[in-house]
């Protein structure tokens, strides 16, 4: 063989071999972006005008076999919607199974309120958009990600309702009441305005309250509208003496304990929360002693394990129910629901 086709046929193998290593480098698998890990790890992905926002470890909660009996208990005769079992048999999704964390906004504007947020799980997301294009669903482009909106007029009874979703990733959702809602979810992930995150005094106290807590949610009263639905008691109260108002959940394999924080504008209002609440405990005790059936047993239990402290100008509530506890808790007060 001549020089020159041996040159030629090593000049031929290094690129073929370029082309290779080409390939194989452009179809090499895409690190994931990295975010930080914890309480607050969606908290990136929600629009800062958020007025509660907050989040469920499913995964966490699975492995409290205990707890998850005992919902399943408390649920049974419950009818699943009609729309959401088609759902399960189109997608092979079930939230109860395949959903692992969930992050939620709470948008408080004109009279009603308005829910977004970012699903976590094992999502087969060709499925799901399959399911959607048989829907009555328009489909729309923001930032070259696909938005899928489902709308349903409004029937006799039923409001209009619309719902709207992008896969961010394979493993990750984002869901909206709608497009225009979804789209600003969007712009938070890609960093293109400002999330809840933005700020971060609110970051690390969100984190603070949200530490350790299977789920969590945060209110921030002076972000609500006075016109939305939805605060125990009028806008203009409820913002003229708290901060901000949170809830926690954490389970474990002896107990779960329920945490409610209520940062006061003034400390002395606080007080008299701690107060009233003490006072109150201590009546139900006096008068549940008066029954002998297991559901006052529990309330009186309950209402025994109730610890209420002021620090720092806030008002901590704290209560630990046992399973048996909890178990006729929730058998006094079954859940039921149909479907239409």
């Amino acid at each position: 063989m001549s020089q020159r086709k041996q040159i030629a046929l090593l000049l031929g193998g290094l690129a073929l071999i370029a082309l290779v290593a080409f390939l194989a480098y452009r179809s090499r698998p895409q690190p994931r972006p990295s975010y930080p890990q914890g309480p607050d790890t969606g908290l990136a992905w929600l629009p800062a005008d958020a007025a509660a926002v907050g989040a469920v470890n499913l995964d966490g909660l699975r492995q409290q076999q205990w707890f998850l009996q005992t919902l399943s208990a408390a649920t049974q005769g419950v009818v699943e919607d009609a729309d959401y079992r088609a759902f399960v048999t189109a997608t092979g999704f079930d939230y109860a199974r395949d959903l692992e964390r969930l992050w939620v906004a709470v948008f408080a504007e004109k009279e009603r309120a308005l829910i977004a947020g970012v699903g976590e799980g094992r999502f087969d997301s060709e499925r799901i958009i399959a399911y959607a294009r048989q829907q009555p669903a328009t489909l729309s482009r923001y930032q070259g990600i696909a938005i899928y909106e489902w709308h349903r007029p409004a029937l006799a009874g039923q409001p209009e309702r619309r719902f709207a979703f992008a896969f961010l990733e394979d493993s990750r959702l984002a869901f909206a009441a709608d497009a225009a809602l979804l789209a600003r979810v969007i712009d938070c992930w890609l960093g293109r305005a400002a999330s809840v995150a933005a700020s971060e005094t609110r970051r690390a106290e969100i984190t603070r309250l949200a530490a350790g807590q299977h789920a969590w949610v945060v209110l921030e009263p002076a972000l609500w509208s006075p016109a939305a639905q939805g605060l125990p008691m009028g806008q203009s109260d409820f913002a003229a003496v708290l901060t901000q108002a949170a809830l926690g959940l954490r389970v474990s394999e002896r107990e779960a304990e329920l945490t409610a924080e209520a940062r006061c504008k003034d400390p002395r209002a606080c007080e008299r929360l701690r107060d009233n609440f003490r006072i109150m405990a201590l009546a139900g005790r006096v008068a549940l002693s008066r029954e002998r059936n297991e559901t006052a047993r529990a309330l009186s239990e309950a209402l025994g394990n109730l610890s209420l402290d002021l620090r720092q100008g806030a008002l901590e509530a704290r209560v630990t129910l046992a399973p048996e506890t909890l178990t006729a808790l929730l058998r006094a007060a079954p859940v039921s629901a149909t479907t239409h």
